[in-house]
């Protein structure tokens, strides 16, 4: 069922929610993105919209409570390499640098750390 943007209760459940890197990665199958790309994308596309404004928020408001911004980047960084995993959007089929998409965990984890929110002492999950 699609997922409205402005069902505020779900989606604070989602980014308020005490979820680790690793509750994150098992609750967030490979197969369910690509299952959602195909078959549900403007729900995969909301929950992109919002991890994203999530990020903005927290970016813009002086936050002690790290807990959405986390959770956002761990999403985001879950599901952006599925999203973009064809190459569909890549400008260079033929050329060997990585896809941008190999990028987003890092740009994620640089934000994050320019804004000073702790991080984990574990890697994530791959």
């Amino acid at each position: 069922r699609p997922i409205p943007a402005d069902d505020h209760e779900f989606w604070k459940l989602v980014f308020i929610s005490n979820l680790s890197a690793e509750d994150i990665f098992a609750l967030v199958q490979p197969s369910d993105v690509r299952r959602l790309r195909r078959k549900q994308p403007i729900n995969l596309a909301t929950l992109i919209f919002k991890s994203i404004e999530q990020l903005f928020l927290f970016t813009s408001a002086d936050q002690s409570d790290y807990s959405s911004a986390r959770n956002s980047i761990r999403i985001l960084s879950r599901i952006i390499p599925f999203v973009f995993e064809n190459g569909r959007f890549d400008s260079d089929e033929d050329d060997e640098e990585p896809p941008p998409s190999a990028h987003v965990p890092q740009g994620l984890e640089d934000t994050a750390l320019d804004r000073g929110v702790p991080q984990a002492s574990a890697p994530l999950p791959t």
